[in-house]
Formats: structure tokens, C-alpha cells, sequence
């Protein structure tokens, strides 16, 4: 807008040429005259607000695939690996376990190691993919058969009230 009535004060002579001359289209007089635009968020789900034990509430996924190397040297061969990834919704914190696979077994042995670390999640989050499906299934066939082992399983995480 300055360029413009500095152009046509060089050839002519405006009164009030800051009033007269508007541009309501120059990009950079509405880049200066526009609002800055605000988030809008959503509300928080309870177990983002409510203060708890690191980890009782936490979110799941798995990250990769990822070249693994057992040790370090020539002639050792990588392997496809994966990182299965537990995040604290209240702390943001982050747990990290090495899988091999996205077998179900594999899956529920990384859930065995975090849990024996950081204890017993009271919620656990996780989008709706294969391998947590076939971990679901694999666990309520599980806890139906007889054995006195998958029984006391079944009673601890009743008694821990772990819903997934």
C-alpha cells in the first residue's frame, strides 16, 4: 500500500492519499491485517487429567520395521526388528521394547517384560490392528482353558481390573 502511494505521489498530489488509497486485495496489507487463528482443542479424557501412578493408564503401538544386529562385527547378518511402544497417558513418559515379529507371541512377551517393569495398567490404549486382535483372542482362549496356571492368571488380572 506505501509502495502504491509512493508511486502516485511521484506524479500526482493526493489529499488524504492514506485514506483514499485502499487496497482491500494487496497480499501483504491483508497478511497485516488478519487475525491470528487459535487452536481448538477438545476436551481431555480423565486419564490424561487425573493424577495416577506412571503407566496405569498407557497407549500402545508398534514403530519399524528396523535393521537389528545381535553383535557387533563382520559376517553378523541383521534382522528385521520392531519397537513395541508403551506411552504413560499421564506422564508422556515412554517405555520401549525390542520385539522380532508382529506374531502375537511376540507381542505378548513385551507386554510381559513392561509389565513386570512398570507394573499393572489399570487402562491399556491401542488402535484396532491384527496383532492386538490376535492377542485378545489369544488371551480370552487362554484364560478358558483349565489349567490351574491360566486360572491364577486370570484371577491376578481380574483382581488388577486391567481393561484393554
Amino acid at each position: 500500500m506505501q509502495a502504491t502511494r509512493a508511486y502516485l505521489g511521484q506524479r500526482f498530489w493526493i489529499v488524504r492519499s492514506r485514506v483514499v488509497v485502499k487496497l482491500n486485495n494487496c497480499t501483504i496489507s491483508t497478511r497485516f491485517r488478519g487475525q491470528s487463528g487459535t487452536q481448538q482443542m477438545g476436551d481431555l479424557p480423565k486419564q490424561r487429567v487425573k493424577p495416577e501412578r506412571p503407566f496405569s493408564s498407557a497407549g500402545l503401538d508398534y514403530a519399524g520395521p528396523f535393521l537389528l544386529r545381535t553383535t557387533k562385527g563382520r559376517g553378523h547378518k541383521s534382522s528385521k526388528g520392531y519397537i513395541c511402544l508403551f506411552i504413560c497417558m499421564v506422564t508422556k513418559a515412554v517405555h520401549l521394547e525390542c520385539v522380532s515379529d508382529l506374531s502375537t507371541h511376540s507381542f505378548l512377551l513385551a507386554f510381559r517384560r513392561f509389565v513386570s517393569r512398570r507394573g499393572v495398567c489399570s487402562n491399556l490404549y491401542s488402535d484396532n490392528a491384527t496383532t492386538f486382535q490376535g492377542a485378545a483372542q489369544e488371551l480370552k482362549a487362554m484364560f478358558k482353558k483349565s489349567s490351574p496356571f491360566y486360572k491364577e492368571v486370570d484371577c491376578q488380572l481380574n483382581n488388577a481390573e486391567t481393561q484393554w
